[in-house]
């Protein structure tokens, strides 16, 4: 019986001896996390939106005149000097062709202002008989007069019908000369567009049995006017390039300086309420390595509608930004070039700072999963500042070198123990 109970004893023994030992690997492992150190440090928020540059003072030249544009020589990027640069010329609008029921009116009026011409002749004439008779008759009455034949009455009647004959043939003249003026407006309404003449307008006969009316060419060189450059810069656009018919007020180049760019944001309007003149910005994506600072100059008062990518509605505003590094820095860039704008709204020098990646709202504030140093988990409610792409302001909740976790799962409880992942994967 006692060798029984003995042997019971050192089973018991064993058995326990065994469950201690599997305990260790039959026990749930602490799940492995990423860990990070809140540590104190500058930090940074900016608001970001690609942009574009432009010239400060950008030239569009506009046709002065309606007419045909030469063909342009110069090319997009060439210099120009202000008021000696022909950039074209602009050749005075050519007549149109007219069909035959037009040029028969045309010309049935030439033959109309033509008969006016010849009845104001007529009355020149005229004018002219009656004005030599009545001088001829005032001679008479003054040698009567003279010889107290005739009264002064007499005189003085003959006296005003020479001055009435002399004011009737100045008006007839003038009639005749505006009949003239009328006859050369009806035969220019026949000017033809093409000619070869080398004098001026010539009037060439088809013949009567066609019944096509006679058709007056136009001068062969039509006068030009030369556009001159208003700037000295260079070249950027050409409108229009190609001989080609242009109407006044039509847009044909696009003229500037390239030394004297400025970056144009148009940003979102809670973001442009942020922003204000003198803030700090930087220029990425530009071409090149290096990244370019700038400045804040303006942002605009009015605020536009603007349709997105999605076809959403969104109000923008313009936001105006210069370059502080030396134009050396920036020299490749040109007008309407893309450029990555961000600019510095807020700046801390020592602030304790929180990846977002940590941060979780916990009934209706940001809480994080805070680490002692045995590894257990605890559920930490913060306070929070600012906030950028990466990191948030701690104003309370967490002290310095606080341990967190990053990204926390749902797996996460409070109370569990954690390991490092690192050591885990080690």
């Amino acid at each position: 019986m006692r060798l029984s109970m003995s042997r019971i004893l050192i089973g018991v023994i064993l058995v326990g001896f065994l469950a201690m030992a599997l305990m260790p690997i039959l026990a749930p492992r602490p799940l492995a996390v990423d860990l990070h150190r809140v540590t104190r440090g500058s930090m940074q928020v900016t608001v970001s939106e690609q942009g574009r540059t432009r010239v400060k003072d950008l030239y569009i030249v506009s046709a002065p005149i309606s007419g045909r544009m030469q063909r342009v020589d110069l090319d997009a990027g060439e210099p120009v000097v202000a008021g000696k640069t022909v950039l074209t010329r602009i050749e005075a609008p050519q007549p149109r062709f007219h069909d035959l029921r037009e040029a028969n009116e045309m010309q049935a009026r030439v033959a109309s202002a033509e008969a006016q011409r010849d009845l104001a002749a007529a009355d020149v004439e005229r004018a002219e008989a009656e004005l030599a008779f009545a001088e001829a008759e005032l001679k008479r009455n003054r040698d009567l007069a003279n010889r107290g034949v005739a009264s002064t009455r007499t005189l003085e009647a003959a006296e005003l019908d020479v001055r009435v004959k002399r004011a009737a043939l100045v008006v007839a003249r003038n009639n005749l000369a505006a009949k003239t003026a009328e006859v050369a407006v009806a035969k220019a309404s026949l000017i033809a567009p093409t000619g070869s003449s080398e004098t001026g307008p010539t009037t060439q006969s088809n013949g009567s049995g066609n019944g096509r009316a006679p058709v007056v060419d136009s001068p062969a060189s039509p006068p030009a006017s030369p556009i001159l450059a208003p700037i000295d810069g260079f070249l950027f656009r050409k409108l229009r390039e190609s001989e080609v018919t242009v109407a006044v007020n039509e847009p044909l180049f696009e003229l500037g300086d390239p030394t004297k760019l400025e970056v144009l944001v148009e940003m979102l309007s809670e973001d442009a309420a942020k922003v204000s003149p003198g803030d700090p910005a930087s220029f990425r994506e530009w071409g090149g390595d290096q990244v370019l600072q700038g400045v804040v100059r303006r942002v605009e008062p009015f605020g536009f509608t603007k349709i997105s990518a999605l076809g959403i509605e969104e109000q923008r505003v313009n936001v105006i930004l210069d370059f502080t590094d030396p134009p050396a820095a920036w020299q490749r860039l040109g007008h309407g070039y893309r450029v990555d704008v961000s600019i510095q709204i807020w700046e801390g020098k020592d602030v304790l700072r929180l990846p977002i990646g940590a941060m979780f709202r916990q009934r209706n504030q940001w809480a994080v999963y805070r680490v002692d140093a045995k590894g257990i988990v605890y559920l930490q409610p913060v306070e929070i500042g600012h906030i950028n792409n990466l990191e948030a302001e701690v104003t309370g909740g967490l002290s310095d070198d606080a341990v967190v976790i990053l990204h926390p799962s749902d797996r996460l409880k409070e109370g569990m123990r954690v390991i490092p992942r690192d050591r885990d994967e080690a």
